[in-house]
Order: C-alpha cells, then sequence, then structure tokens
C-alpha cells in the first residue's frame, strides 16, 4: 500500500477545490480504467481517490516545494523529483494500484473469514453523506464524488485494515531470547586527534613542562599517547576495578558508552563486534585494544543479555514478519491475477484544477497524515464545509 492511499479521512473534513475553472474530461464517471480478475475499477472511483489525495498533499509541496527541488512558477504535479515520473503520473498510477490490491484483498476476503458488519455499513453511508452534504456541487463534480462512489472508497479501506489484520495474524510472532538476543557492551574510545594535545591525568607539573607543544607533536606521538592511555585502561579493568573509576584517573575527558547489539547489527563495527562475541561473562573485557582508523576502543561485555533491549529486538521482528506475510500475499494474488488498465482513461485524469484540504477549528488537530478513512466511519466531527473559487 503506497503513500496516497495509507491515510485517508472523509468525515469531519473540509475538501476546498480551487482553480480558474473547474473543467469536465468528457469520461463518464461509470467507464472502466481497469479490471481485476474481471472486476472492473471505475474511472469516478479512481479519480475520487487521486483527488482527495491531492487535496491533502498539494497544500504541503506548494509550501515545502522548494525543500524537494520544485519550482514555484510551474505546478507542483507536472514537476519530478526522481527525473522520471512527474508528481502527478506517480500519484496516479500509485493509487490505481493501491485499488488493485484492494480488489484482490476483496477477492480473498471469505479465506480469512473478514466480513463487513451492518453497524460498519450504516456508518460508511453516514459519514458518505456528512461528506457530500457538506462540498458544494462543483467540488463534488470535479472529484465525481457521489453516495456509490464515496461509500464504496470507505468499503475497501475497511477491507483494507481488516485483512491487513488478519494477514498480520497468519505471521509466526513466537520468538524466542536466542532469536532476538542483545548483548550490551561498554566502551571507552581514545581518539588519536585529541590525544596529541592532551596530558594524561596523573601527570606532573613537570611532566607537563616537558611534554612537546601542540605545535611540535607528531602524527605518531598522538597515536602513542592514545594506545598508551588505552592499555592503561584495559590493564585496571583486566584487575577488576570499575569502568568509570579507572577513566577517572586515566582522562576524565573519556567517557564510557554503553551499547547493544544482536547478530545482524551492521551499525556496530566488525572489529568491536568480533572482540564482543569472544567475552563470555558479564564484567570481562576484550584481551587486546581493538584498532580504529583514528584511534582505540577499551570493550566490556555489560551484560549477556539485555532484557529491554531485547523485548523491543522481539517487537521489530514481529513487525518485519508481520509486513513480510502481508507483502507476500499479495505479491502472491498480483502474481495469479488478471489485471488490465485502460491507460487512454488513465491518461484522462490530469491537474488543471488545484486543490487543497482546510479544518474547521474543531478539526484542527486531526491532520490527514494521522487520519485514516476508518476513522472516518467512527468521526463525530462536524461536518466538512467547501466552496469553489472561480
Amino acid at each position: 500500500m503506497n503513500q496516497f492511499t495509507k491515510k485517508l479521512m472523509i468525515a469531519g473534513m473540509c475538501v476546498c477545490v480551487t482553480a480558474s475553472t473547474l473543467t469536465g474530461c468528457g469520461v463518464k464517471s461509470d467507464s472502466t480504467v481497469a479490471t481485476v480478475n474481471g472486476d472492473k475499477i471505475p474511472y469516478g472511483l479512481l479519480n475520487f481517490v487521486v483527488r482527495y489525495n491531492q487535496a491533502q498533499y498539494e497544500p504541503f509541496y506548494t509550501a515545502y516545494g522548494a525543500y524537494f527541488g520544485l519550482s514555484s512558477d510551474v505546478s507542483v504535479w507536472e514537476q519530478s523529483m526522481d527525473g522520471e515520473t512527474t508528481l502527478g503520473e506517480n500519484m496516479k498510477n500509485e493509487v490505481l494500484e493501491s485499488l488493485e490490491e484492494m480488489y484482490l484483498m476483496e477477492d480473498h476476503m471469505a479465506e480469512y473469514n473478514v466480513t463487513i458488519t451492518s453497524e460498519e455499513r450504516e456508518a460508511m453511508e453516514k459519514a458518505a453523506d456528512e461528506f457530500l452534504a457538506s462540498n458544494d456541487q462543483a467540488t463534488l463534480d470535479a472529484m465525481t464524488a457521489d453516495k456509490d462512489t464515496v461509500v464504496r472508497m470507505l468499503e475497501l479501506d475497511t477491507i483494507y485494515v481488516k485483512m491487513q489484520a488478519a494477514l498480520y495474524d497468519s505471521a509466526d510472532t513466537e520468538i524466542s531470547d536466542e532469536e532476538a538476543a542483545q548483548r550490551g557492551i561498554t566502551t571507552a574510545f581514545f581518539s588519536i586527534e585529541t590525544s596529541v594535545d592532551a596530558t594524561p591525568a596523573d601527570a606532573t607539573d613537570g611532566d607537563a613542562q616537558d611534554e612537546a607543544t601542540p605545535g611540535e607533536a607528531t602524527p605518531g606521538d598522538a597515536t602513542d599517547a592514545a594506545k598508551e592511555k588505552a592499555q592503561k585502561v584495559l590493564d585496571e579493568l583486566k584487575k577488576g576495578k570499575e569502568f568509570e573509576e579507572v577513566l577517572q584517573k586515566v582522562d576524565d575527558t573519556i567517557t564510557a558508552t554503553y551499547t547493544t547489539y544482536g547478530e545482524d547489527d551492521i551499525e556496530l563495527s566488525e572489529e568491536i563486534k568480533a572482540a564482543a562475541d569472544a567475552l563470555t561473562e558479564e564484567g570481562q573485557v576484550a584481551e587486546e585494544l581493538v584498532e580504529a582508523d583514528d584511534g582505540y576502543y577499551v570493550v566490556q561485555l555489560t551484560t549477556a543479555l539485555d532484557r529491554e533491549a531485547t523485548d523491543e529486538k522481539k517487537e521489530e521482528m514481529i513487525l518485519d514478519r508481520q509486513s513480510e506475510a502481508f507483502d507476500t500475499a499479495i505479491e502472491g494474488w498480483k502474481e495469479g491475477a488478471d489485471i488490465s488498465v485502460k491507460t487512454k482513461v488513465l491518461a484522462k485524469i490530469d491537474f488543471k484544477d488545484s486543490m487543497s484540504t482546510v479544518y474547521t477549528e474543531e478539526e484542527e488537530e486531526m491532520t490527514p497524515a494521522d487520519a485514516t478513512i476508518a476513522d472516518a466511519t467512527d468521526a463525530d466531527a462536524s461536518p466538512a464545509e467547501a466552496q469553489t473559487e472561480e
């Protein structure tokens, strides 16, 4: 499901269409723009969803177009951010693809015991009536919005929400501690760059006077100083002393950092990970310093299993498995489906009219990014108002 149909809302929202003229395209609302296993997707439905999304995104692109490299002199929908497809074409294609996926979900509802209740249908009817009553006819005509079309979109969105939940439930969400295990390590980094100017914390005033000045220091001096301090810390830790206590004595500008990682971690360097993996007991330190391009690390195993991080990893893995189950089902249905598109009918949807959404004071806390069509069936917000400017 793409960005343009993941988040939608009808009830409680004001759709304001502004254009120098509102012209029809000459295509009947019930004309077929695509078929999915013989089921027809009408032009009016596709146009309605496209227009609705256009109204939500156009103010955003207009306001922040410069950030995306868009020109203020040309319609945002005629411009491209990838250098290949215009935003308008991208929206049309993505909305159509989403509708195709919704139709496929509808075909497979029975397999997952998914149904729409009479109460849900009543809520859809109510939401559609409020939307239609709150927008003027010019706006509705531009959106090819009639009751059947709005109710159909609400129906498809409800099917999507329920089928997504059903497909998520089909995923294996049993994950053991071993699968998600996150170890916790404490490290201290001794930078070559900062060591050239640093004076060891235990040096005397006399020693400091004998130190080379920054201008006389060499890269070799910096490397030796960093490695010497790191080795002192490592030696003290091997004696069983506390990390923070040792750092305070050797160099109080260095701080210890606690990090969790697992088998699939890609942020931790392979050298640090290898050194940490070799540690078996909590409190144990890596036998040797871990050398990096710009300094040295001291690595200590703090906990063999960080409970909080492991539980968070489990949740992440569950979400990944659920998403995979959903995507696998959709792609499988697509591969076996008979889908055709009438490109000439699709091309009739253009972006000559400018659309935007506005909110009443009571609705200002609900934004398009936060609200879904499912919310619309339960919404108690006041009916939307719309206007057309010529």
